[in-house]
């Protein structure tokens, strides 16, 4: 008798700790995990602070193919899956013009998600982060070169004007909307974040760009910024989820999921960046793209599976409350639950109410504000 298989399809952190998890379960369960990229198992989280020197891109991965394989995971990295029949249960990859099929007793959807891009007229190319492959072009780019714009003010750009400003570089941030970190803090404390950032020498400029003309950025309120030899861009994400619409799996703004991970089809489960999840701030499904959640929720799928199969208990995914926490240099930000903007817009009762505490008591050393 054959094992049962379970494939999955993105070798992130979330697929691959589904596919551990799998196997820990059982021994008697085959796990395929599948990714288009060579390069698997690390975590995006820290690849800024690898612009600055202080981490080795070595310490980013959480996992790696070694350390899936020797735990009885059939990895198949650099091989693109390009269908999902799900009536037949079958994934058709492709690497190297050769094609592959799988076939699957269950699937676990773990695509995670990509750099969303803009067009900036005059501009040809740019960077965004998203892998390792991304830093060591962004050091090669900007090898020969000073004055960098960093396009978005949301976590990852903050994190990276600040990484840049360290090795020397002369830094701005343009951000569209009216502050940094729109959606994460409200207006009065990002100008905290604001004042630390100018504080380091970095420039921060709000609007829109019209175009990027002569070596200058013009914005669409005529501001000019002149003598910007480089851009890089981070204006957030676009979940991998063209494969699993096209495999007629339900979807929003990600995948569709229950709270046990399952997806509108009962052989498919998904986890990560890819999906909606319930935020229990708002009561509405919402994608979450932190790595605890996205561990918890693959954790969840494999052990659902594993239930199906009669071989573990059912668990549940709560959901989230919209946490996240960043360094721009000594900067610590961190946020939970949603701003008062967003409440106001939601319509919802809300009461907000500064406070300046400590992170420790003020007489040892670390007692600052």
């Amino acid at each position: 008798m054959s094992k049962l298989r379970v494939v999955i399809i993105g070798a992130g952190v979330a697929g691959c700790q589904a596919a551990v998890t799998l196997r820990k379960i059982s021994q008697d369960l085959e796990v395929v995990l599948i990714d288009s990229k060579r390069e698997i198992g690390y975590s995006p989280c820290a690849l800024p602070y690898i612009l600055e020197g202080e981490m080795d891109i070595k310490e980013i991965w959480p996992f790696n193919k070694d350390m899936l394989t020797s735990q009885g995971v059939i990895v198949k990295a650099g091989e693109k899956a390009i269908s999902i029949d799900t009536r037949k249960k079958i994934v058709k990859t492709i690497m190297d013009g050769k094609e592959q099929e799988y076939n699957y007793d269950y699937l676990i959807l773990t695509t995670g998600a990509s750099p969303r891009r803009i067009e900036i007229k005059g501009v040809e190319s740019y960077d965004t982060i998203k892998n390792p492959g991304d830093i060591e072009r962004i050091e090669r780019n900007i090898a020969n070169k000073n004055k960098i714009a960093i396009i978005g003010g949301g976590f990852i750009g903050l994190e990276v004007a600040a990484a840049l400003k360290r090795i020397g570089k002369e830094v701005v941030i343009i951000e569209a909307m009216p502050h940094l970190l729109p959606g994460i803090l409200d207006e009065d404390m990002a100008r905290i974040v604001e004042q630390y950032l100018k504080s380091l020498g970095i420039d921060i400029y709000y609007g829109k760009i019209r175009e990027f003309s002569e070596g200058k950025i013009i914005l669409e309120n005529d501001i000019s910024i002149p003598g910007v030899e480089h851009f890089i861009v981070s204006i957030g994400d676009i979940p991998n989820i063209e494969l699993a619409r096209s495999a007629g799996i339900k979807t929003r703004t990600g995948i569709i999921v229950d709270k046990y991970m399952k997806t509108s089809n009962k052989y498919v489960y998904a986890a990560g960046d890819c999906v909606e999840v319930l935020d229990h701030v708002t009561k509405k499904p919402r994608r979450s793209v932190l790595a605890n959640n996205a561990v918890r929720e693959a954790i969840v799928a494999a052990y659902n599976i594993a239930n199906k199969l009669g071989l573990a208990e059912r668990r549940e995914f709560k959901g989230i409350i919209g946490m996240g926490i960043s360094r721009a240099g000594d900067l610590f930000i961190a946020s939970a639950g949603i701003s008062e903007e967003i409440a106001e817009k939601m319509n919802l009762d809300a009461l907000a109410q500064k406070i300046s505490t400590t992170i420790a008591p003020r007489e040892y050393k670390n007692g600052i504000d």
